[in-house]
């Protein structure tokens, strides 16, 4: 390619390498000059590389500062969600389903009336509770539910306790309860309310006992609803827990608040009450 022909000149043979170096460098200058302009330009691209490069850079470290503040408060988040959700497994693994300010609705109210098989429940007066759902209660009297009621005895000390708590709380500038406005009359109205419809009723006389309602369902389940109140405050202003048994999980818990419920509820039934003939033999003699 760049061989040359010494002999169209007469030139010897180490002019002609000299020709031919020469011309053979002219040529690589040639193209090394062809070359530097976009060498050039790559250099000007380099450096306009090298200054987006450090943006870029900068966005990155941006970037994975945002990502690790992320990280650490959805890792804060997942924990905490994560802890509810382990207090709530283990709350339901006690029989807890869940809790509200609210009584025990219409709707459970209604479903509880018309397909439990059988219902116990306490209450200091049931006043509230027996005259809210009076319609309910006395139609399931009526197809044959079973309903187990305990009540405060109308003439016990504890009712009496109540009642002088009651009285000396003030709220928005009114007493609770009056003198004159026994518990124990609302307890015998009651008592001539239902016993005609076969509930079934006995009455305690010691310490203060919280409300609650268990029903028991043909499938073997139960439901629970625990009013949590403290005197002076009624069962109307009170938080209400919700519970549930029946299923294989319940029998590895190693405790249960549907079981205390139970077993609070039968012993007083059986061994610490007096059933309604008792308590009328007892004060009219």
């Amino acid at each position: 390619m760049f061989g040359y022909n010494r002999s169209r000149r007469g030139l010897s043979r180490a002019d002609a390498h000299k020709l031919c170096i020469s011309r053979c460098g002219g040529i690589f200058l040639a193209l090394a000059g062809y070359l530097l302009v976009p060498a050039q330009a790559a250099g000007e691209t380099v450096v306009k590389f090298s200054f987006d490069m450090g943006s870029v850079i900068q966005d990155i470290v941006s970037g994975l500062s945002i990502t690790a503040i992320t990280a650490v408060v959805g890792y804060c988040l997942v924990s905490k969600y994560i802890s509810k959700l382990q207090f709530s497994a283990k709350m339901q693994s006690y029989g807890f389903v869940n809790t509200s300010t609210n009584k025990q609705t219409r709707k459970e109210m209604k479903e509880m009336c018309e397909k439990a098989v059988k219902v116990k429940i306490i209450n200091v007066s049931g006043f509230h509770y027996l005259n809210d759902n009076e319609q309910l209660l006395k139609q399931a009297l009526a197809r044959g539910l079973e309903i187990q009621f305990l009540a405060a005895a109308p003439d016990s000390r504890f009712l009496t306790d109540i009642e002088g708590l009651e009285y000396h709380t003030i709220i928005n500038g009114r007493r609770m309860r009056e003198k004159e406005d026994k518990i124990g009359a609302e307890v015998w109205a009651l008592i001539e309310k239902y016993r005609a419809f076969g509930m079934k009723m006995r009455f305690y006389s010691t310490e203060y006992r919280l409300p609650y309602v268990l029903a028991y369902y043909g499938d073997g389940s139960v439901k629970a609803w625990l009013t949590m109140t403290l005197p002076p405050y009624k069962s109307t202003k009170a938080f209400v827990l919700r519970g549930r048994k029946g299923g294989e999980e319940d029998e590895e818990a190693e405790i249960n608040f549907v079981d205390m419920m139970e077993s609070n509820f039968d012993t007083i039934w059986n061994y610490n009450s007096e059933s309604l003939e008792e308590l009328e033999e007892r004060i009219h003699g």
